[in-house]
């Protein structure tokens, strides 16, 4: 723009202010992180800081856009499923549905009739 000769006036929107953790912070949260169905990705920058924690990853790897699962792609990490937009409502349908993609897997392998109901309902409005 400037050189077509407009004036611009730069101004910071957003800016990523990473966190350091402590090994003491990183062993208390560990066994959550460990037991974990899924992680969501909401930014390329949560992915990375994820990832930088060296903690395991979760079967369920959900993204709230293509940036943010290109960006989980090129961490290693195997995406699950990508939100259809960028809104909770979207990422929750996203998260809802890979958990019962993964949770009829999982019945499937033990050779459970008792997951059925469950399946069932999992992602179903008002179901608990």
């Amino acid at each position: 723009l400037r050189a077509k000769g407009w004036a611009v006036d730069e101004v910071v929107a957003y800016r990523t202010v990473p966190i350091s953790i402590s090994a003491a912070q990183l062993a208390a949260v560990a066994p959550a992180l460990a037991g974990a169905a899924a992680v969501v990705f909401a930014s390329p920058s949560a992915v990375t800081a994820y990832v930088a924690l060296g903690v395991p990853v979760p079967g369920v790897v959900v993204c709230i856009g293509p940036v943010t699962a290109g960006a989980a792609a090129a961490a290693g990490l195997d995406v699950t499923v990508v939100a259809r937009e960028p809104s909770v409502a979207a990422v929750l349908d996203a998260l809802a549905d890979a958990l019962a993609g993964a949770l009829a897997d999982a019945c499937g392998d033990v050779g459970s009739d008792a997951c059925g109901d469950v399946v069932a309902d999992v992602g179903t409005p008002g179901s608990p």
